[in-house]
């Protein structure tokens, strides 16, 4: 029997830039020291008529860059991709116009499958009676919550009856009533022999729906195989990282993605046929263009050396002149003045002026640099500005303007890591209760709204903890939601009963920028929002950003 899908040593990878710069010296060809970050890397495997095959993998193994070569919406950078019939990918808003509305979207993508006039008419009642998103229908995709879209891009994608359909996470948002749906539409599809992948975090619904599983492993095919062999393995994998600590998963994923980049002047595929073959073509013309380029680069680094020495010469004369008169001028000052026990400490001193992050929760922070007279203790992650260090402690100014002291280790300097965006908010939402997981975009749109507004427009309120005069929390869902009212309006809704157990609870950890010496306390940032996991109480809180 033919494949329906055969992947042959497949690899996709991307050139990582410093800079623009870099990118304009790369058109030029006058560099080759870019690294290249190898997304998928010799990827192999044969899927038929009729199968289903789930791939598992935590963030960042390849899952969706391989769903978009399935999809045929993204080209190999080398190998073979032979796929037998019509591809349709589901994914959250995947193919569909932000600024048309859904029915405009529903006859774009219809026609961009082939069907004709006629089809699209017939189909389209199925098609909105399946997303079911009312009169949204008529309204532009922008104005969609991610499970609307995915409704929309689901009925879609279905309808259009492709050979071949690849799912990813697109069952992660909307209720219940919905994943049903899916699930049954996707039965049928089994039923007519169609093939198709399923992407997912959760094992469950891979497990209950899937015959095969590709497990992907920071670009490459870990296993693949029958459901039960795979699965086994990969919880023994996950137990594994569990059981390290949050220093040690960073250390692991550091070298599992130091293995994924390349420099490309050694970029060759162990064992590719296509990049061997590449390498001995243009061999003998790259070393010699790359001796020319690097002639012409070190005459001019030369020339441009020879003009700065003449002027640091001329300028050194004066300036020498001028440094002689102020060390004697010092001279005089140091001879006629005492020295201070301040002068020791002093000499210290190193200035910083840099933002930081408040490390350990509950840092205390001092009035003097003697760790005396203590002002505040600071809560995990709060932004603080860094002004200088002496010895091991920082003199800090805080967010109302306040300087004091506290500890070293009580402060992460920024870096961009900490500041980046790494996760969005649903890779976190496989943590989450679902109570807020059906309808997380309705309860992060009240964020910095009026606690009247909140009232009035949320359903089941169960309970209101006045902390102080100017602090009171707001509890919904039986107290698994809450919104922290400061002043009179939501700084933060804080999730509890997240699921510290789950697999997907280690990768979300993973990928913390930053972490408590006592790991505990996890910092993720996506888009638009700052989340706090709490460990011990088993709570996430979503601030905006």
């Amino acid at each position: 029997m033919k494949p329906k899908v055969k992947f042959e040593n497949v690899s996709k990878s991307y050139t990582l830039y410093e800079g623009k710069f870099d990118k304009l010296l790369d058109i030029f060809k006058t560099t080759k020291k870019n690294k290249t970050f190898y997304a998928l890397k010799n990827v192999s495997f044969e899927v038929y008529e009729g199968e289903t095959i789930g791939i598992i993998g935590v963030n960042g193994s390849g899952k969706s860059t391989l769903s978009n070569l399935l999809a045929q919406v993204l080209p190999p950078t080398s190998g073979k991709i032979s796929i037998n019939g019509e591809t349709s990918l589901i994914a959250i808003s995947a193919g569909l116009n932000n600024n048309l509305t859904g029915m405009e979207n529903i006859e774009i993508k219809c026609l961009m499958h082939g069907l004709k006039k006629e089809e699209i008419k017939e189909i389209t009642p199925k098609i909105i009676e399946f997303a079911d998103i009312g009169d949204f229908i008529n309204q532009p995709v922008k104005n969609y919550s991610s499970g609307m879209r995915s409704r929309l891009g689901f009925a879609i994608s279905v309808h259009t009856d492709p050979d071949v359909l690849i799912i990813d996470e697109a069952l992660s948002v909307g209720d219940e009533t919905f994943y049903e749906k899916c699930l049954a539409k996707m039965e049928e599809f089994k039923q007519q022999g169609k093939t198709i992948f399923f992407i997912s975090h959760s094992i469950s619904q891979v497990r209950s729906f899937c015959d095969k599983v590709i497990w992907l492993h920071h670009g490459q095919v870990q296993d693949f195989g029958r459901i039960g062999k795979v699965i086994k393995d990969y919880k023994e994998y996950i137990a594994w990282h569990k059981g390290l600590s949050a220093k040690e998963q960073r250390r692991y994923k550091n070298e599992m993605m130091a293995k994924q980049l390349k420099n490309e002047e050694n970029d060759i595929f162990p064992g590719s046929d296509q990049e061997l073959s590449r390498s001995r073509s243009f061999r003998k013309v790259k070393v010699s263009e790359v001796k020319e380029k690097k002639n012409f680069l070190l005459g001019a680094l030369f020339i441009f050396f020879i003009i700065n020495a003449f002027l640091l010469i001329n300028n050194g004369v004066s300036n020498n002149e001028k440094t002689a008169d102020a060390v004697g001028s010092k001279e005089k000052v140091t001879s006629t003045e005492k020295s201070s026990p301040a002068d020791s400490l002093n000499q210290n001193i190193k200035t910083i002026n840099s933002e930081g992050f408040v490390l350990n929760n509950d840092s205390e922070v001092y009035a003097k640099a003697e760790k005396k007279n203590l002002m505040n203790n600071l809560d995990f992650s709060e932004k603080v500005y860094v002004l200088e260090k002496s010895n091991d402690v920082y003199k800090i100014q805080l967010e109302d303007g306040a300087i004091g002291y506290t500890q070293e280790g009580n402060i992460k300097l920024v870096d961009s890591r900490v500041n980046g965006s790494d996760m969005t908010m649903n890779d976190l939402l496989f943590i989450t209760p679902n109570s807020f997981k059906s309808a997380y975009e309705f309860y992060l749109s009240y964020l910095n709204s009026k606690e009247e507004v909140i009232k009035n427009n949320l359903n089941g309120l169960s309970n209101v903890v006045e902390v102080d005069p100017n602090h009171t929390i707001l509890e919904y869902s039986g107290g698994e939601i809450q919104f922290h009212i400061e002043n009179g309006v939501a700084t933060a809704v804080v999730i509890k009963n997240i699921d510290i157990e789950s697999p997907e609870f280690f990768t979300v950890a993973g990928n913390a920028s930053l972490i408590d010496n006592e790991e505990n306390y996890f910092l993720l940032n996506t888009e638009n929002n700052k989340v706090i996991v709490n460990k011990n109480e088993k709570s996430l809180k979503i601030e905006e950003r």
